[in-house]
């Protein structure tokens, strides 16, 4: 009985997992009827985001300053969590963070959609790390209590 239940918590973390990725990629990717107005720089490649940054701080648009590379961090944490429940180093989950993070910027820039910014793959791999992170720490001291 109690295997059936690990089984079934398993698989049902496992479908809140395809769940989250596909939220993720309708967000990121696959946005195609918001593309207009979405984001301010859509379909450019943003390699150094800081003059991006300044101009939205001339602006006043605190969603762009603050909101998004703090959705951007908090967004990838289920996804270093996953990574580190399914037992993966931190080595491992920030690697695998990165690359996600980076097919999703490559693809917002071949599809169009978005703004392929090097702001996002680091707010997005450090999302990941954090919650590799906290994930390995928890387990860590549930090990240590009992």
């Amino acid at each position: 009985m109690k295997l059936l239940l690990i089984f079934q918590k398993k698989k049902l973390i496992q479908f809140l997992f395809i769940v989250y990725l596909l939220i993720i990629l309708r967000l990121t990717v696959f946005r195609f009827e918001l593309m207009v107005p979405f984001h301010p720089m859509q379909g450019i490649i943003a390699l150094n985001p800081w003059p991006m940054y300044l101009a939205w701080l001339r602006t006043r648009n605190w969603y762009w300053i603050l909101i998004e590379p703090v959705a951007n961090t908090v967004g990838f944490l289920p996804f270093g969590i996953y990574l580190a429940w399914k037992k993966h180093s931190l080595q491992q989950v920030l690697l695998e963070g990165f690359l996600f993070s980076l097919s999703i910027e490559l693809s917002q820039f071949i599809l169009g959609v978005g703004c392929t910014d090097v702001g996002d793959l680091f707010h997005n791999t450090l999302g990941t790390l954090l919650g590799g992170w906290l994930m390995k720490e928890t387990q860590w001291d549930a090990k240590r209590r009992k």
